[in-house]
């Protein structure tokens, strides 16, 4: 509808299909592979040696639970989760109860759900929960520039002067609820991965070739 100079092209999965639970060949689904690790069966050939640490996402999520389950006991009323994003016709309620029956976060969102909350839904409350995101509309008040080359630096340059006043390139520069809530969550993911520094990637400035 703009007449932009963009061709899309798509690139077919090959293989296996991205929830597919049946390895099929040499290369596997992320699905796949995380059920190899609940049965605790080597999953080691289906993983790129890329140089960066493996991360088992099992321990990444207990981590996450033990964090979810410490949200629920400290709370000081049920109520205040109503003002954080998402939580919504008592939902609140139910995780709270659901708590203490499940053993690890993957049992905690299935006896969380219901027809009307799905699964992905309730994984977005919990987040929305523990990194506080309040429940008013949220609007982009940033566009964050985390790299770019000669011909994004002349893009920049074209854009209208209210456009190119929302454009920052890190942290430091930015002044707005959102830009901390994007923060947390990098934090969060560092505490959960065991990586307490990966929130210091948030002050680098962008990538220029």
């Amino acid at each position: 509808e703009q007449n932009k100079k963009i061709n899309i092209t798509i690139i077919k999965r090959i293989e296996n299909n991205y929830f597919d639970k049946d390895i099929k060949s040499e290369i596997a689904s992320a699905t796949a592979i995380r059920e190899l690790m609940k049965e605790n069966r080597d999953y080691s050939k289906y993983i790129i040696d890329s140089g960066i640490p493996f991360i088992d996402y099992r321990e990444t999520y207990n981590r996450l639970f033990m964090l979810i389950k410490g949200a629920f006991v400290l709370k000081n009323d049920i109520y205040e989760l109503h003002k954080y994003l998402g939580v919504k016709e008592g939902i609140e309620n139910r995780i709270d109860n659901v708590c203490d029956l499940s053993n690890n976060y993957d049992e905690l969102v299935e006896n969380a759900c219901t027809k009307r909350y799905t699964p992905n839904y309730i994984r977005r409350l919990l987040l929305n929960i523990l990194l506080r995101i309040p429940s008013q509309d949220q609007k982009i008040e940033y566009y964050r520039v985390l790299g770019f080359n000669k011909d994004g630096e002349e893009h920049i340059r074209e854009l209208d002067k209210e456009i190119k006043a929302k454009i920052i390139t890190g942290y430091k520069s930015i002044l707005s609820n959102e830009s901390n809530i994007e923060l947390k969550a990098t934090k969060l993911y560092g505490l959960l991965t065991g990586n307490d520094k990966l929130y210091l990637k948030e002050y680098q400035i962008p990538i220029k070739k």
